[in-house]
């Protein structure tokens, strides 16, 4: 089941399913790192409501020095809009 969750807040689906996918996830913390590409993915998106929750939860999640560390080390796995993303909330 957690896989399946995990394929709702894929890029396969729209933005209200993989936002509903992604909020349950982090509320269970069920992260692992296609959870956190999933949720940097989500800051690219054209729907401003849904690329503002991305952002948000990802500012949440680099409170933790885990959970920094994580996102840091699939950097280079993401793609350059991705990136460009991921590194302005890191630098905050």
């Amino acid at each position: 089941l957690i896989a399946e969750l995990i394929g709702y807040s894929s890029i396969n689906y729209e933005a209200t399913t993989r936002q509903n996918a992604l909020e349950n996830l982090i509320a269970f913390q069920l992260i692992d790192n296609a959870v956190l590409k999933n949720l940097i993915n989500a800051t690219t998106n054209h729907i401003w409501q849904f690329s503002k929750f991305g952002r948000d939860n990802i500012r949440k999640l680099l409170k933790n020095q885990e959970m920094r560390v994580a996102f840091e080390r699939i950097l280079i796995d993401l793609n350059e809009k991705e990136q460009f993303q991921l590194n302005r909330l890191l630098k905050e």
